[in-house]
């Protein structure tokens, strides 16, 4: 309200005295507004990008703890810290573009310290965190979905959703690691016995690195697939 009367005395005031006509008036204003905008639009890009490498320098002090662990280093955190450590970097820097990897990272510490289910929600929270576009999305999906299942399994609940969710990243035709998603789908009709539906999963596979036009885009997935359908047929 204090800034509307503000402009409306400065209005009065110099058309009263006639220094500027109503249109230069209205013009100066407008464009008083948009460097007004624009000072506002290059501080919230100066603070987004300082937030941005603020997130990057705790992102890279928080790996070093996490290789530490994994190498047993002495005098290192154990993987409940670790988790912890990546919690609260997530938290403080929420609305980065690292948050997902933060949290993903804790779900992978939480995974080290044989908590499967408290493992399984955080990268579940990752994959809610990260864009479709994001070259890491269909990565996190997958093992998000490969989590579920096992916790799913190991508290005896339907694993129907999950099992629908895996099935959708396998046919998903944008999905850059749509190979290692149908191994897992073979994989998993194989535990289940469905021995039929897990060697058309797996001959799709195949078949799919066999069309491929690039000759260098070798699958590692196509090979494992290859010996899983072997164990089919014996």
């Amino acid at each position: 309200m204090a800034l509307n009367n503000m402009f409306d005395v400065s209005n009065k005031f110099f058309v009263h005295k006639g220094f500027v006509s109503k249109p230069m008036l209205y013009v100066l204003q407008i464009a008083g507004v948009g460097v007004l905008l624009s000072g506002c639009f290059v501080g919230y890009r100066a603070y987004s990008l300082h937030r941005a490498q603020a997130a990057q320098r705790r992102f890279s002090d928080e790996m070093v703890h996490y290789i530490n662990a994994a190498q047993e280093k002495p005098g290192s955190h154990n993987w409940n810290m670790v988790a912890g450590i990546f919690e609260e970097g997530a938290n403080e820097y929420a609305n980065t573009s690292l948050a997902p990897f933060f949290v993903a990272y804790q779900a992978q510490a939480l995974l080290k310290d044989n908590k499967l289910a408290e493992a399984s929600k955080a990268m579940d929270r990752a994959v809610s965190l990260m864009s479709h576009t994001n070259p890491f999305y269909y990565t996190y999906a997958l093992k998000s979905v490969l989590m579920g299942l096992d916790v799913a399994e190991a508290e005896n609940r339907s694993t129907d959703e999950l099992e629908k969710k895996l099935v959708e990243l396998a046919n998903n035709k944008e999905n850059q690691q749509r190979d290692e998603a149908l191994y897992y789908l073979g994989r998993y009709y194989l535990y289940k016995n469905n021995l039929s539906q897990a060697r058309t999963v797996l001959e799709e596979l195949i078949s799919l690195e066999n069309t491929s036009k690039d000759p260098r885009a070798v699958s590692p997935w196509a090979n494992q697939a290859e010996l899983l359908i072997k164990q089919i047929v014996a």
